[in-house]
């Protein structure tokens, strides 16, 4: 096993650098175990220093001016992939998280939205809250009037989506969201809507501790780099030594 083949591996792996890391470290511990029952004679390869490629962290956001033309079009193809990208977009929901979301999950009454993890649905420790505004109130009540599913977005036959729909990234390339980007973090995908969300809060004013919480991050490190509106925020906090 040489290094070129572990930096395939890392190429081959979807996601970001946590995803890579991740393999890294299972793929380490793999022949650190072949290594002690004497089935791999020579060092872990994975030991060598191979790192997961670049900051891969997506940088891309919706823009207010391109909010409309989206919807709009999303809203012509395909009712659901409308309302899935407009829930993301003003809850900051991760699509794994909203297609399972239920119904008996949604409190109506104080627009709140208890959000399980996904990974580990069953732990009750393990869960957050999302709170949505009226847009999001009114499309949940119009999905409720009309999705027999005890899923608030099922499939086509009812079951939990794995993938966003199709229809979403043609929208966004017969709009020409992505017309001549080459850097994967600068291309508009569903992904963009949660951090969309995340960067208008705190371009709004919103404590980086608040958005922690309704991101779900453990580490407010994770939230810190949603913020395009940071170096502006410093900006006007080191303005008050002029006043």
């Amino acid at each position: 096993i040489t290094r070129l083949d572990l930096e395939n591996l890392c190429q081959s792996v979807k996601g970001g650098p946590r995803n890579k890391q991740y393999v890294l470290a299972t793929t380490r511990q793999a022949f650190n175990r072949a290594i002690e029952l004497d089935f791999y004679p020579y060092a872990n390869p994975v030991k060598k220093g191979i790192a997961p490629n670049g900051n891969r962290e997506r940088k891309r956001i919706l823009y207010d001016e391109e909010e409309g033309p989206l919807l709009k079009a999303l809203a012509e193809k395909s009712t659901l992939t409308h309302d899935l990208s407009l829930m993301s977009l003003y809850t900051g929901m991760r699509f794994s998280e909203i297609a399972r979301l239920r119904w008996e999950d949604i409190d109506f009454q104080n627009q709140k939205i208890t959000v399980w993890d996904a990974k580990d649905p069953n732990d009750p420790d393990k869960v957050r809250y999302a709170y949505f505004p009226e847009n999001i109130r009114e499309m949940l009540i119009r999905r409720k009037h009309s999705v027999k599913s005890e899923l608030v977005f099922p499939g086509k036959h009812g079951e939990i989506m794995g993938n966003v729909p199709r229809t979403f990234r043609r929208v966004v390339d017969d709009l020409g969201f992505n017309e001549g980007v080459t850097d994967s973090r600068q291309r508009l995908v569903f992904y963009s809507l949660r951090h969309s969300y995340a960067s208008r809060l705190m371009k709004k004013g919103v404590h980086q501790f608040y958005v922690m919480d309704l991101l779900g991050h453990s580490d407010v490190r994770m939230t810190r780099r949603y913020s395009h509106a940071q170096d502006e925020q410093l900006k006007q906090a080191v303005s008050l030594f002029d006043q």
